[in-house]
């Protein structure tokens, strides 16, 4: 569960890709990741977690894009996150 991952760490939830059917024999996917992190009562800490994972992240995924955002829980405070996308040819 997220929240309780929160409290020691990072979280990676992976969103199902969305679909371009370039030819019969190419698919081009694209992929989002939200990286959330905490702990909420220590922000820098949770960005510095989240610019690791996403250091961690680029090369084997070919990071294209990667904007902040916030996770909002309704029974949490916000924490820091980044939403970040990648293109895949399958």
């Amino acid at each position: 569960e997220i929240p309780s991952a929160l409290a020691v760490g990072s979280v990676v939830v992976v969103q199902p890709p969305d679909f371009k059917f370039v030819t019969a024999a190419a698919t081009d996917t694209t992929w989002e990741l939200h990286v959330i992190s905490g702990p909420v009562q220590d922000t820098l800490t949770a960005w510095k977690r989240i610019d690791n994972l996403i250091d961690a992240l680029e090369a084997p995924l070919d990071l294209i894009h990667a904007k902040t955002a916030m996770y909002q829980h309704p029974n949490l405070a916000d924490h820091p996150a980044y939403i970040i996308t990648f293109n895949e040819t399958i």
